[in-house]
């Protein structure tokens, strides 16, 4: 599946909210499942938490401006 991509968002902390427990691990899973079960390659899945790497020198903290920078680096690899 070279043609499909994702973006898996989970936040676990918002600023006036209690903190959610399994946000994140969602997110997690669903690139997991993506890839093993899904055939989705590894690096088609876009993983976007609080707590996740940054990818090519850009941040994937889940806020408005990194969720635009993403889906305008996926529309421009397709």
């Amino acid at each position: 599946m070279s043609n499909f991509w994702a973006i898996a968002v989970g936040i676990n902390h918002y600023q006036f909210l209690q903190p959610l427990h399994f946000a994140q691990p969602d997110a997690q899973s669903l690139c997991e499942s993506l890839v093993s079960d899904a055939g989705f390659l590894p690096d088609h899945c876009l993983l976007l938490t609080d707590t996740s790497p940054d990818i090519l020198g850009h941040s994937t903290d889940p806020n408005h401006e990194n969720l635009q920078y993403w889906t305008k680096f996926l529309k421009d690899k397709l």
